[in-house]
């Protein structure tokens, strides 16, 4: 839950915040509903291309985001618009600033001397099993050599989000304990509590979304913002709008998603 006062900003700044970054709050409460696998493993996906959670749960290992807070550190492999920047806002905010810092590699140029000191600089203050996060490490490539030397030395949990990675098959050997995992699609129970928080109706909104043929870009996370805002606006509208316009500017938001945060 969200705590009635802020600590900067008085009530209703801790929500801002955390909307600012794509996190959804209900009744000042936060609840991600995500799932990650094994890079390696397999899942299902449901009818419309959203992730069958009972189905999945069966034959893989399936690790909610309240595991991942306790891992020992990870690499998160996902698709542009999958929420990768999304899921390192709320590990962020689970765990605190004092005891986590996020590196949004794509909004800021570090030169891996300015890494290792920033790094640096928060390990010095902070408590023992700290997390530090590397969000979108594929748009800035020639920093993975520094990220591997810094994940070295062991002296906090660390997490990588990418869409893909030139040093994953050395990292693999250097790290074979840290976790290499992939973020699954959303489930229907995710997009049902979105558009509850939203109060638009999920079952007729999946009708509509399977009606268009729309599964695939529900679920992903900033896809499944777009339609259910189209949908919202104007439900009608929605059922009218052709599969193909709905598709193109669906992609056209994620690949602007994809090049300003991955």
């Amino acid at each position: 839950k969200l705590s009635g006062e802020f600590a900067f900003g008085g009530a209703g700044a801790q929500q801002k915040l955390l909307e600012e970054d794509g996190i959804e709050v209900v009744n000042g409460k936060v609840d991600l509903k995500r799932y990650l696998y094994a890079y390696s493993g397999q899942i299902r996906l449901d009818r419309d291309g959203l992730f069958d959670e009972k189905y999945s749960s069966r034959y893989e290992k399936i690790i909610s985001d309240e595991e991942l807070l306790n891992a020992e550190g990870a690499i998160i492999v996902a698709e542009g618009g999958m929420g990768k920047t999304e899921l390192s806002a709320w590990m962020e905010y689970r765990l605190g600033k004092s005891s986590c810092l996020r590196l949004p590699l794509g909004d800021c140029q570090y030169s891996s001397t300015e890494l290792r000191e920033t790094v640096n600089a928060f390990l010095n203050t902070a408590p023992k099993g700290a997390v530090v996060i590397f969000d979108a490490l594929d748009e800035l490539d020639s920093l993975a050599e520094s990220v591997l030397l810094l994940m070295r030395d062991g002296s906090a949990r660390y997490f990588v989000m990418t869409r893909w990675w030139s040093q994953l098959d050395a990292f693999k050997e250097r790290f074979p304990a840290v976790k290499l995992l992939a973020l699954a699609p959303l489930s229907f129970s995710a997009v049902q509590s979105a558009a509850t928080g939203i109060e638009v109706d999920a079952e007729a909104f999946m009708r509509d979304v399977r009606r268009q043929g729309m599964g695939p870009l529900c679920a992903k996370p900033f896809g499944c913002r777009f339609l259910l805002q189209s949908y919202q606006s104007s439900p009608r509208d929605f059922s009218a709008v052709s599969a193909i316009a709905l598709w193109k500017e669906g992609i056209k938001q994620i690949s602007e998603e994809q090049d300003s945060c991955g």
